[in-house]
């Protein structure tokens, strides 16, 4: 911490005011942990890991599910299967 100030001080004194921004918000920057917020269908929040990757899946899922396109019978059956 002390080192930054240092360095905050000699960057003023040499007008590289850009290093001495980069500096200060690096210092006054509040931690805030990560948050990897995904819901069920009913809004309620999900916390297990296992249960989020399963969601995404479903989610996901449902973005690519095929409805009301005309000829989707036959698009279904000439596309391959991964």
């Amino acid at each position: 911490m002390e080192d930054k100030c240092n360095d905050i001080q000699k960057y003023h004194a040499e007008y590289r005011t850009r290093e001495v921004y980069k500096l200060i918000k690096d210092l006054s920057k509040k931690w805030q942990a990560k948050t990897s917020a995904i819901k069920y269908k009913n809004g309620k929040p999900i916390m297990e890991r296992e249960t989020v990757k399963d969601r995404w899946t479903e989610y996901c899922s449902e973005l690519y599910e095929i409805t009301d396109m005309p000829g989707k019978e036959s698009f279904l059956n000439d596309t391959p299967t991964i």
